[in-house]
């Protein structure tokens, strides 16, 4: 006697929005870029970029990294559109030697703003001092994990850009027409992350695991990073940088 099974045949799940993956990432890219150009627009790119009347010397280097990464992260995407892999690996040693620099000249620049203004009354620069310089570590903490899974493309480039989002207060902050409260540049941020998140629903049906921590990593800093600003360790951590003078 012959049983014949009717089993269904499953047909292997279609994620269609996968193949999008180059269009949306060089898109976010330049996104970011457009970001950064509106923000420091007024006070630094057309303001004659190395000629603009910046309070500081290292904000100068500083300036000019963030730019240089901001050109690299759209160059990079696009040699992936492009399908030149090698090519992008072969940057990509370039771009982990410039986050290694941006994160090392941040915190000179932090340590030059706490020595700066330590005079002036009207600002709290050792509460304030919390906001760039966590934003540097949660951008060197997201970059070093992108670079430590460069052999894992979804979580690579996913971590790239949440580094790269890390940043973007400054910039959204300065945005013509902001208040003071930063209303903007908050839901700014939280707006990026969002897109981020529906992609990965769309593209997925689920969120990848890379975009969920660095999400969290950044709302946490966020939303930390003021409060820290009043602790006493962080005091006498900014007065060490204070005394440094650089």
């Amino acid at each position: 006697m012959e049983i014949v099974a009717n089993a269904p045949v499953l047909a292997p799940v279609k994620r269609p929005g996968r193949r999008y993956d180059k269009v949306f990432f060089l898109v976010m890219t330049l996104l970011l870029l457009v970001i950064a150009l509106i923000g420091f627009g007024r006070s630094y790119y057309l303001a004659g970029v190395f000629h603009a009347p910046l309070p500081a010397p290292i904000l100068h280097v500083h300036g000019a990294l963030n730019t240089l990464w901001m050109i690299l992260l759209v160059v990079q995407a696009g040699l992936v559109s492009a399908k030149r892999i090698r090519w992008h690996m072969t940057l990509g040693i370039f771009g982990f030697c410039l986050a290694l620099t941006m994160v090392v000249v941040g915190f000179i620049v932090s340590a030059n703003q706490v020595h700066r203004y330590q005079h002036d009354p009207h600002f709290d620069v050792l509460s304030f001092e919390t906001i760039p310089f966590i934003e540097e570590v949660c951008f060197a903490v997201l970059a070093g994990f992108a670079f430590a899974l460069r052999r894992k493309a979804a979580a690579h480039k996913r971590l790239i850009l949440l580094a790269t989002i890390a940043m973007m207060g400054a910039a959204l902050s300065r945005f013509p027409g902001q208040n003071h409260n930063g209303t903007l540049a908050e839901y700014g941020m939280y707006g990026l992350l969002v897109v981020m998140m529906a992609y990965d629903l769309w593209a997925l049906r689920t969120i990848h695991l890379a975009t969920v921590l660095g999400s969290a990593l950044i709302v946490a800093y966020m939303n930390l990073a003021a409060p820290i600003g009043h602790t006493a360790p962080w005091h006498r951590f900014a007065l060490w940088m204070q005394s440094l003078q650089l």
